[in-house]
């Protein structure tokens, strides 16, 4: 990477608590879209932005509100961003034919499709069966904006170091996660823990942004390349920004130059 020509990039964190309308959820994201200030280059929404009702998630209902990429919620979020001339980062339920993903597009300034990601890791665990409500998506994603290179994960994907680690040796440097992150006895410490492991151990910062309708945690935070938290948004309903320096990422793996010697374990290890 050449980070002499990578720039800052401010993004808008926009925490949502999704209800069980969709409509409802689209005027949300464009209210956050529409209070964002100049020099914000990029918002990233939350897991379940379509919506999530209070009884939970069914096949049936997420069924009901799929959408191709080109359907009108995502059209609606389009013209809004492209209007303000900013990047968005939208979580949503993608109608593939007879399938149905967890999904996030990522759209640039001019409304056109820069990275495409299906959530690959799907939350079976704790009593919980999303792999019952949506189709496994099995490849990872990434782009580049401003110099920098971007990888994309979604919620549960977190508790899975090779996922990031995937991306990372691929080059990314910053991570953006769409979560919805259940609340529950300790689950907070689980939330701030998990994420700072993926942003130290990759020397990457990562960008967290959860929902905040109940019963998630909200709490969307910022994690640097040493693993600490640099911004947190607390509970509720609100957004937030943030500046990513290029330069902290530089000095980082230069101080710490895990990525390297990754590589160079993989093809001493396994001849790669």
């Amino acid at each position: 990477m050449d980070y002499n020509s990578s720039e800052a990039v401010k993004i808008a964190i926009a925490q949502i608590a999704s209800t069980g309308d969709k409509n409802e959820n689209l005027k949300k994201a464009l209210k956050f879209i529409d209070t964002i200030p100049e020099k914000v280059d990029m918002i990233v929404f939350p897991e379940y932005l379509m919506g999530y009702p209070e009884s939970g998630l069914t096949r049936k209902y997420v069924e009901t509100m799929a959408e191709k990429p080109d359907g009108e919620f995502i059209g609606e979020i389009k013209k809004a961003s492209v209007n303000k001339g900013i990047w968005a980062v939208i979580n949503f339920y993608e109608r593939d034919s007879e399938k149905i993903y967890n999904a996030s597009i990522v759209l640039d300034s001019e409304g056109e499709v820069a990275a495409r990601y299906r959530k690959t890791h799907l939350f079976d665990i704790l009593g919980y069966r999303e792999s019952e409500v949506f189709n496994r998506g099995d490849k990872a994603a990434t782009f580049h904006y401003k110099g920098l290179k971007f990888g994309l994960a979604i919620c549960h994907d977190i508790r899975f170091p090779e996922h990031f680690r995937r991306m990372a040796l691929e080059g990314a440097e910053v991570f953006l996660i769409s979560s919805a992150w259940f609340a529950g006895p300790l689950k907070e410490h689980q939330w701030h823990i998990l994420g700072q492991a993926r942003a130290m151990e990759n020397v990457a910062y990562l960008v967290n942004v959860c929902n905040a309708a109940n019963p998630f945690v909200g709490m969307s935070y910022v994690a640097d390349p040493y693993g600490l938290i640099r911004f947190s948004l607390g509970a509720g309903e609100k957004i937030g920004f943030f500046t990513i320096n290029p330069e902290e990422i530089r000095q980082a793996r230069r101080a710490m130059p895990l990525i390297q010697a990754a590589k160079m374990n993989l093809k001493e290890r396994f001849h790669l």
